[in-house]
């Protein structure tokens, strides 16, 4: 009995494997048909694979008919052909084993990415930045951010015109709710506290000893990056969200003081 289910198995299974191989062929010239003439033509090269996959399948099929038929003749050939058979129920169950872990490898990289778009979704952003009590010697920055995700938050303001970079300061904020309302109160002086160093490499025209500047712009940006958020990790090098307003400056410069004699917001 033994003796001829063993030919018969190894006749299907050839059978099966051709017409596996001839599926992936298939798929590979249906591939090529349709992407011919299109603008991304790359799947032409990446299923490659798919096509050599697929000769191979038949090759292995042709090999299992062949000594399917031959073992019913031949008993020499009947132990070539169960061994093949274990040798093919083997090489199924290490190939299902790693398709299975690679679908649930990509399955937990989906449902990662997801999370951190989601994540990426619900960080605080600034919805508001203005500028408030401005005159000549001070004003305040007005800054309201949204957002479902809570935890500390890093706001960096940056002062520079278009030359350089005056001033610049960053601190790290507690945001623990979904509208969180920040101030901070800057004076003239200390943005323009760097042209009092005369070993500075600041080109600023701001900075220019005895002479002045009309309608000139003075750019204040102000960036927000989560650094830690409750429960979550998240490597937020790259989120940001920013603002930029600028401020319109008549001023001239003695002994390193920069003294504004007229100002606007932009």
């Amino acid at each position: 009995m033994q003796k001829r289910f063993i030919p018969i198995l190894s006749v299907i299974a050839g059978t099966l494997l051709i017409v596996g191989g001839l599926y992936l062929i298939g798929s590979y010239i249906n591939t090529v048909i349709q992407s011919a003439g299109q603008a991304d033509t790359s799947l032409i090269f990446w299923h490659i694979p798919i096509v050599f996959l697929g000769l191979m399948m038949s090759s292995a099929g042709a090999f299992f008919i062949t000594i399917g038929y031959k073992a019913r003749t031949e008993p020499a050939l009947h132990k070539l052909s169960k061994n093949s058979l274990l040798v093919l129920l083997f090489v199924l169950i290490i190939t299902v084993t790693f398709v299975w872990i690679g679908e649930f490898r990509a399955d937990q990289t989906r449902a990662d990415l997801q999370k951190q778009q989601r994540i990426l979704s619900e960080l605080m952003e600034i919805e508001k930045f203005e500028i408030r009590n401005l005159t000549t010697e001070s004003f305040t920055l007005y800054m309201v951010t949204e957002g479902k995700q809570i935890g500390e938050y890093e706001m960096t303001v940056t002062v520079f015109d278009s030359q350089d970079e005056l001033y610049k300061f960053s601190e790290t904020s507690k945001m623990d709710r979904a509208e969180n309302e920040i101030t901070t109160d800057l004076t003239f002086d200390k943005i323009f506290e760097v042209c009092k160093d005369s070993n500075s490499n600041n080109r600023s025209y701001f900075c220019v000893n005895n002479a002045g500047t009309n309608n000139t712009e003075l750019k204040i940006s102000v960036t927000l990056k989560p650094r830690s958020l409750e429960n979550i990790e998240l490597h937020p090098d790259d989120v940001e969200t920013s603002w930029t307003t600028l401020l319109i400056l008549d001023t001239m410069t003695q002994n390193g003081l920069v003294n504004i004699e007229n100002i606007k917001q932009g």
